[in-house]
């Protein structure tokens, strides 16, 4: 009997390999997200830490912090907007991941259901086998 010959291989080599892609571009994303989101937090603790010692400053460093008290109020948003733009391409790299391995998936599921319909097929090649074997002893004996 022939060795068993997974016909769709290829594609579930490839599948493999852009699953691992997509793993990478997922990790990729979450860390620049984690980055942005760092940078989040500083501009907020700086934001607090300026409000705090606004009250203990002399008037002219008061001065200075409230005219920059609004430009950092600014950035903090426009870092919102980019956590917010970074969440999305998270979840974008997480959707494909989640098709690159359903994709995995269903072909390892159809390989499998052929390695087991080609065992199926081996034992009924060999049970034919050992059945003739039998008769030919049956036969030879009488």
């Amino acid at each position: 009997m022939k060795r068993f010959v997974f016909r769709l291989q290829t594609n579930l080599d490839i599948a493999e390999g852009q699953e691992k892609l997509a793993i990478e571009q997922l990790a990729l994303k979450i860390s620049e997200r984690d980055i942005i989101n760092e940078q989040l937090k500083l501009k907020i603790d700086k934001l607090k830490r300026l409000e705090d010692s606004f009250k203990y400053k002399s008037f002219k460093e008061a001065l200075l912090i409230n005219d920059y008290l609004p430009v950092l109020r600014a950035h903090i948003l426009e870092i919102n907007f980019e956590l917010k733009k970074a969440e999305e391409k998270v979840e974008i790299a997480r959707n494909i991941l989640i098709e690159c391995k359903k994709e995995t998936k269903t072909l390892t599921k159809l390989k499998e259901k052929e390695w087991k319909a080609y065992l199926n097929e081996l034992n009924i090649e060999e049970q034919k086998e050992i059945d003739e074997i039998a008769i030919n002893k049956h036969f030879r004996n009488n």
